[in-house]
């Protein structure tokens, strides 16, 4: 349930799967304990984040082209839509 949770399934939806009541899976997630870890969760990986775009920043930054060309690369295939800006010419 929780790992239905996580990844942005409502309650309702959660409820189906479960074959439970969508009132008795939201009172379920709303547990103190269960906010409390998805906080703590939430920070660690906003923590990780930040340390991963430090490490993209200075790739970004490499003196050797080859390493800041792939890396630009490789974020743009993450961040652009397939085929939706037109050719980025390198």
């Amino acid at each position: 349930m929780i790992a239905r949770h996580v990844n942005g399934e409502s309650a309702r939806q959660i409820a189906g799967h479960e074959g439970l009541a969508r009132e008795t899976v939201s009172r379920i997630l709303s547990r103190q304990e269960l906010v409390e870890m998805n906080a703590r969760q939430y920070s660690l990986l906003q923590t990780m984040a930040d340390k991963a775009l430090d490490v993209l920043d200075g790739a970004l930054s490499c003196e050797d082209p080859r390493v800041s060309v792939l890396v630009a690369m490789k974020i743009t295939e993450c961040v652009l839509p397939k085929g939706g800006i037109g050719c980025i010419g390198i």
